[in-house]
């Protein structure tokens, strides 16, 4: 459906509309729609727009429509106050003339920007503060007496003078309020630290703001169980989300935690997540909207914490390149209506996040939030966890080194967890820790060289082997294949294009020319009893992501022509993996106005052995 703002930019371009503002054009014409079109031609009065955009006409009323628009600070939002007043009272056919590439920012063009208008070249203020001046009278002195209300009315007193019975009663409240004694029950449930956590016995309910992840007594458990180094991070969050839920506007977090092995750092994050969520949703516009996201490089690590993936959530392809590429107005208007108001975003795994994947994250929110300067990752907090001693980037370079303009040296703050709390093996806990340290050429201690020898095993076939080449791996999973499998089948890839003339969906001869940029093998034989791994994201929610392992246990054959099996069924090793959240879909129907095929692929590969 075509707005007003298209309807304006698509105008005639004769004189009388050449240097009319938006502001003027919404009050002076109204829409003509199809069904009045043949019954007001007769008038002669009816204007048609450009590009099929419809019909106006001019308003034959004394007086002009008033115009309603959404007024925005000046010192708030200054690029949206800004973009505002060139939009509504600068005439223009185009957005990009509202700011032109070689300015930075709407306030920049507004106050030195210079157009063509009414024959002559004049200065953007100027046109923008005459035709302002028409709809906005006395609008300064309105602002002005607004804000003087604000800061000098107490509006208790004022309220007291209106209803003077309903405020003497609700003073009589807070005076019982002050003199109810907390029930000693009420202190032994540790929550006397988070008070609004705390739950009053004498109700029958609690209200919650917003849907969180996790029940109110087992966030009371996880809490309590913060040691001295973790709560003191999780009280620094919390405070920072106090303050802003106060609107006392703090500066954005930039924080690193970090720890070996056992420290309790995915423990601590569950409780940030939990606590900030449950504070921050409180300013949220919207119930739905989301104000803590939950992150992680990869589908494993994302589903293990219950978060997403990074790549999913902000629309980064795989092979993304620097300098920065923004996304198109259509992905980013869909990123803004779910994270428009994101105040903290949470990046597990840091260690597998390189300089480019960073880059991309800070350009997706600058252009989520619109900010309109360079302030880094559009001034929403970041918290990061992991351990650079752990996985490194993926054919990328790690965050802790050199790579000239970095935005992550110099800019957080470090919060090392170094108490063990895992429990069970204890021990083995800490010696992974000494060997996180471990220099090379280091002695390690006698104890630790006899922990480690006891794990070593005679070689059996069924465990997985670890190679150094793709090709020693391959040569030993089709080895392992043809000996677990008697029956193994090879399935050859299927490629499909759209036919420009029909339109159909058609299956191409050989293999698509992006199969080389992908992780897609062109075969892969399978057979009951053989071990395989996902190789890409399906459903991290419901477990579906790249490393997921099991077993096939059944293959279902198809139609006599077609050589791709119906159906595999794969037994997962993990129970929680089992995709009972996928939906089913068919790519039988390929009617010229058919939907394009949606047929999930699962690519699988033997998972025998593995490239170390």
């Amino acid at each position: 459906m075509t707005n007003i703002v298209e309807r304006y930019e698509n105008r005639p371009e004769s004189a009388e509309f050449q240097d009319m503002c938006l502001a003027s054009f919404c009050s002076e014409y109204r829409v003509i729609y199809k069904s009045q079109v043949s019954a007001e031609k007769a008038s002669g009065e009816i204007i048609e727009l450009n590009n099929n955009c419809g019909f106006v006409k001019r308003r034959t009323r004394t007086q002009p429509a008033v115009v309603r628009y959404p007024r925005f600070s000046p010192t708030r939002d200054p690029e949206k106050y800004f973009h505002s007043l060139l939009q509504l009272f600068l005439p223009h056919y185009e957005e990009y003339h509202l700011k032109p590439s070689q300015f930075d920012t709407y306030e920049h063009f507004y106050k030195n920007g210079a157009v063509k208008c009414g024959g002559d070249v004049q200065q953007v203020q100027s046109i923008v503060d005459y035709n302002k001046a028409l709809f906005e009278k006395e609008s300064d002195e309105i602002d002005r007496a607004k804000q003087l209300l604000e800061d000098n009315i107490d509006l208790e007193d004022a309220w007291a003078q209106l209803c003077p019975e309903t405020e003497r009663e609700r003073l009589r409240c807070l005076e019982l309020m002050k003199d109810k004694v907390v029930d000693e029950e009420d202190d032994a449930d540790g929550t006397e630290c988070i008070p609004d956590l705390a739950a009053n016995p004498h109700t029958a309910c609690t209200l919650e703001t917003n849907h969180v992840t996790m029940p109110r007594r087992d966030a009371l458990d996880l809490l309590r169980s913060l040691n001295e180094e973790q709560s003191a991070v999780f009280y620094a969050v919390r405070q920072w989300c106090l303050q802003k839920l106060l609107g006392q506007n703090p500066d954005p977090l930039r924080l690193f935690i970090t720890g070996g092995a056992g420290t309790g750092k995915s423990h601590l994050i569950k409780a940030i997540h939990y606590e900030s969520t449950r504070l921050l949703s409180q300013i949220a516009e919207n119930p739905e909207d989301i104000t803590v996201l939950l992150t992680a490089p990869t589908g494993v690590a994302a589903y293990n914490i219950g978060a997403a993936t990074i790549h999913n959530t902000f629309s980064i392809a795989a092979n993304v390149k620097i300098p920065y590429q923004p996304l198109g107005d259509d992905k980013v208007n869909s990123l803004r209506s779910r994270m428009g108001n994101l105040q903290i975003l949470i990046i597990d795994e840091v260690s597998m996040v390189d300089h480019r994947l960073l880059t991309y994250i800070h350009g997706r929110l600058r252009q989520i939030k619109q900010t309109g300067d360079y302030s880094l990752f559009a001034n929403v907090s970041v918290i990061c966890v992991g351990d650079f001693y752990q996985l490194r980037p993926v054919k990328g370079t790690p965050l802790h080194a050199d790579n000239g303009a970095s935005l992550w040296e110099g800019n957080f703050e470090v919060a090392e967890l170094t108490q063990v709390v895992r429990q069970e093996n204890a021990a083995f806990a800490g010696m992974l820790n000494r060997l996180r340290l471990h220099k090379k050429k280091e002695p390690l201690s006698n104890h630790d060289v006899v922990t480690l020898k006891q794990r070593e095993t005679s070689e059996d076939p069924t465990d997985i082997h670890i190679y150094a080449t793709n090709a020693e791996v391959n040569e030993y999973n089709v080895k392992r294949l043809h000996d677990t499998c008697p029956d193994a089948i090879s399935i050859e890839a299927h490629d499909f294009v759209r036919n420009p003339k029909t339109g159909r969906i058609e299956r191409k001869v050989g293999l698509h020319r992006k199969i080389f940029n992908s992780c897609l093998p062109n075969c892969v034989s399978l057979g009951i009893g053989a071990r395989v791994m996902l190789k890409k994201n399906i459903d991290v929610s419901d477990g579906l992501v790249n490393g997921a392992c099991g077993t096939v246990v059944e293959i279902i054959r198809g139609k006599e022509d077609d050589d791709i099996p119906a159906t595999i069924h794969v037994d997962f090793d993990d129970p929680n993996r089992h995709g009972s959240m996928q939906v089913p879909k068919s790519r039988d129907f390929q009617g010229t106005r058919s939907i394009t095929i949606q047929e999930k692929t699962v690519t699988m590969i033997l998972n025998q052995s593995l490239q170390g």
